[in-house]
């Protein structure tokens, strides 16, 4: 399993039926641009923080862990 580090931006940030979800843009590790689907539910934060809202231009950090084929 590997672990990486990115900075980006949410382009959308929906709550349609209580369904907190959106997509968020960065450059991987090569410069290219990239979006990602991400879930309020599989957000890990410090309890001092709200993070029922998301706005579009929100500036984000966050890491994106992947595991080989086999071990899903």
């Amino acid at each position: 399993m590997s672990t990486q580090k990115y900075i980006g931006m949410v382009l959308w940030f929906g709550t349609a039926d209580g369904a907190k979800y959106g997509f968020i843009e960065y450059k991987d590790e090569l410069g290219k641009e990239q979006s990602i689907f991400f879930h309020k539910n599989k957000i890990s934060k410090p309890s001092s923080l709200n993070l029922d809202r998301f706005t579009e231009g929100q500036t984000v950090t966050f890491l994106i862990m992947t595991t080989p084929q086999k071990d899903r």
